[in-house]
This record gives structure tokens, C-alpha cells and sequence, in this order.
């Protein structure tokens, strides 16, 4: 198999839905690398990995923070105003002659694109709080997550007896 076919495919898959997934995903890795960095700073043993690392791409680096910590903001902005903005156009799918139309499915999309939004801010906010910590956010989220559900179907279990 060709790997440009292979490419092509994938990109054939890519649409706005699934487009915000990937750039927090890009986002998660990135900041996890970043985690590491500091972590590996301050453990005596591992910093001679870090005093390898070359200055030009922890000056890049840097510069790629910085940059994502100017935009963040805005991010939570915008990612309000999406949300605000998806919920009124929702109403157009219950206007008379409009509503047989196509684009009526995608009129919340800014619902959808807010949420992610403030899911990639409140991400890289919490890297800010957590540094190296940042590292133990996604399993401590997923067994959180775990917890609830046990919780949650051990109290249906009770009301279904």
C-alpha cells in the first residue's frame, strides 16, 4: 500500500468536527513533552538529558509557549461566544421553510467548537497550575471518571430493587 494513499485517506476523514479533537490531542502531547522537560529538570539524574537537548529548540520552544499563552484567552472568549452563539442559531432549525434545509444539522456546530475550545484552554491552564504534575491529570481525571460511574450505577442498582 502507498503511504500517500494511505495520507490521503485520512485527510479524506478530516472534517470540522474532528478537526478541534486533533489540535487538542497535538496540544496534550505537546504539553506532556513539556511536563517531562520539567520533570527530568529536577530530578539530579536525568538532567544531563536535559542539558542535551539543544538551545534552539528550547528557545523555539519558549516562543511556542508563550505564543499559545497569549491566544489562550481569547480561546476562553471565543469559546463562550461560540457556545452563546450556537445555542441562538439552534433556533433556526424550527423556522418555517428553513428548516428542511441541510444546513440546519450544522447550525450548533458553535455549540461543538466552543466546548473544545474551553477544552483545550482549560488544558493548557491546567499545565500553568500543575507543571510537571500536569502528567498525572489524565489518569487522575479517568479514575475520577471511574469512581462516578461505579457510584452512579451502584445508586440505579438501589432504586431498581
Amino acid at each position: 500500500m502507498d503511504i500517500s494513499s494511505v495520507v490521503t485517506n485520512q485527510l479524506r476523514r478530516l472534517n470540522l468536527y474532528v478537526l478541534p479533537q486533533y489540535l487538542w490531542l497535538i496540544l496534550l502531547y505537546y504539553l506532556m513533552i513539556n511536563s517531562f522537560i520539567i520533570l527530568f529538570e529536577n530530578i539530579e539524574d536525568f538532567r544531563i538529558f536535559i542539558k542535551n537537548i539543544p538551545e534552539v529548540f528550547l528557545n523555539y520552544n519558549n516562543i511556542v509557549m508563550r505564543y499559545i499563552d497569549m491566544w489562550v484567552p481569547f480561546l476562553i472568549f471565543l469559546g463562550f461566544i461560540l457556545i452563546l452563539s450556537g445555542v441562538i442559531i439552534k433556533t433556526i432549525q424550527v423556522l418555517p421553510y428553513i428548516e428542511n434545509f441541510q444546513i440546519t444539522i450544522h447550525g450548533p456546530f458553535g455549540i461543538y467548537l466552543g466546548i473544545w475550545m474551553l477544552i483545550i484552554s482549560c488544558t493548557y491552564k491546567s499545565y500553568i497550575i500543575l507543571g510537571s504534575w500536569f502528567l498525572l491529570l489524565l489518569p487522575a481525571i479517568y479514575c475520577i471518571a471511574e469512581v462516578i460511574k461505579k457510584l452512579i450505577n451502584k445508586k440505579l442498582g438501589q432504586l431498581y430493587r
